[in-house]
């Protein structure tokens, strides 16, 4: 009888054994962070930068086409040559487009294409905006039909804007793919849907493999019971092996 148990206990830590090295074979298998890049593969942080830089350059030229309808009188053809081949920097706002498409340009090129890992580009291009608002609030002319609230939303927003794209890049893109490197570089497989988890945590797919792992009841004999874990009815008697 004894020596039964120790054979199905045996058995059962060489299955359970053998189940732990086959999951984690299956887990560490990471797919280096580099060879993600040069497969076109991007984070979803970074998509949603790029998609905040596209969006900043579509804005900012709808605000600007709604402001040369609000101040014109005459055909909308005739205010966009005013505003575009007449162009004055006291008097035009078709500079705040081309502000947009100077921080939208280098954006997605350097984060959306080369996919670089500073955050050099986004701090030129704030700062050059920056420049530009400070300047237009100075020089800018805001009376009569060009001194309307459109003016302002503009060079508002574009101030606003640059300073978003500028701390999202570098407080959640930046720190976030770092932490995702840092997490396959220890062997542990991270995909678009794994949460960002602790290093303690292994997951399978998109399941913790801890998460169904019970670990087991230590045994603690009565005084009641036998060697072979028998409760006597005879506490008072000793029960002889045969």
């Amino acid at each position: 009888m004894e020596s039964r148990n120790v054979q199905a206990r045996t058995a059962g830590e060489i299955i359970y054994r053998s189940l732990s090295l086959s999951g984690d074979q299956r887990v560490r298998r990471p797919v280096p962070w580099d060879n993600q890049a040069c497969c076109g593969i991007m984070s979803p942080v970074r998509r949603t930068f790029c998609l905040i830089v596209t969006f900043d350059l579509i804005f900012i030229f709808t605000l600007w086409v709604l402001y040369t309808q609000i101040i014109t009188k005459d055909s909308s053809w005739d205010q966009f040559i005013n505003e575009v081949v007449h162009y004055t920097f006291k008097h035009s706002l078709f500079d705040t487009v081309l502000c947009a498409a100077w921080r939208a340009v280098p954006l997605l090129l350097a984060y959306g294409l080369f996919r670089i890992r500073n955050p050099s580009v986004v701090a030129v291009t704030t700062f050059v905006t920056c420049v530009f608002v400070l300047s237009k609030v100075f020089l800018y002319k805001f009376d009569g039909v060009h001194g309307n609230v459109m003016c302002y939303l503009l060079l508002i927003i574009s101030f606003i804007i640059s300073w978003i794209e500028v701390w999202f890049l570098d407080f959640k893109v930046l720190p976030r793919e770092e932490k995702i490197r840092q997490q396959e570089a220890h062997g542990i497989y991270v995909n678009e849907r794994t949460p960002l988890l602790g290093q303690n945590h292994v997951t399978v797919g998109d399941e913790c493999a801890d998460q169904y792992y019970s670990p087991r009841e230590s045994y603690t004999p009565t005084p009641h019971e036998n060697d072979e874990g028998f409760v006597s009815k005879y506490p008072h008697k000793t029960l002889y092996k045969w």
